[in-house]
């Protein structure tokens, strides 16, 4: 009983990085866009009609490639999201919070910062939610690594629930080099993460 309600604090309201859905809006501009697109193609090298059959075609083509450009967008917007938020937490580990704490309190800084709504904003709301309900950080984090699609991500919560479950000292090793310093720069080189 008490699995499945682990397992239902988890699965609600998870976003799959790797896929996109889109609104009516954005559909229906995708769809003017085609249909434009093939009209003044049609219109200035065929003067017919006819050419319009090749609609769905280019609709097909242009509403794929949107897809692709906006998941592309927001997996850049959610690693630099995921930057900063590991930036904070490790601030807020060095400060003497536990990790639990630092990402508490690191969900109210990321909601000013990008806003509530934002990439990073809904998943430390569900990491919050996962915490009232006692589901391990670490298993909360593996999951986010794998629903992001993105390889840093992933390695980063990988070598985080290995550190926290064979006893790492977190509040030495968790700083973003390693180093006495606590640079970010050391970080974004070794995880791969984007420089701003």
């Amino acid at each position: 009983m008490w699995k499945s309600w682990k397992r239902r604090a988890l699965a609600e309201n998870k976003t799959d990085y790797s896929k996109y859905r889109f609104s009516w809006q954005e559909y229906l501009l995708c769809f003017f866009k085609a249909f434009f697109a093939t009209g003044a193609f049609t219109g200035m090298f065929y003067r017919s009609w006819l050419g319009m059959l090749a609609f769905p075609a280019v609709w097909k083509v242009l509403y794929g490639r949107d897809k692709k450009n906006r998941i592309q967008k927001r997996k850049e917007r959610l690693s630099l999201q995921f930057k900063d938020t590991i930036l904070m937490v490790t601030a807020g580990i060095q400060a003497g919070s536990s990790i639990e704490n630092a990402f508490l309190d690191v969900e109210r800084e990321i909601g000013v910062l990008y806003g509530q709504n934002s990439e990073m904003g809904q998943e430390l709301a569900l990491i919050r939610k996962g915490l009232t309900n006692r589901v391990a950080l670490e298993q909360m984090l593996l999951d986010f690594g794998r629903r992001s699609g993105i390889e840093e991500i992933r390695d980063f919560t990988e070598v985080f629930a290995t550190a926290r479950h064979l006893g790492g000292n977190l509040k030495e090793n968790g700083r973003p080099d390693g180093t006495a310093d606590g640079n970010a720069a050391g970080y974004c080189d070794d995880a791969g993460i984007e420089k701003i």
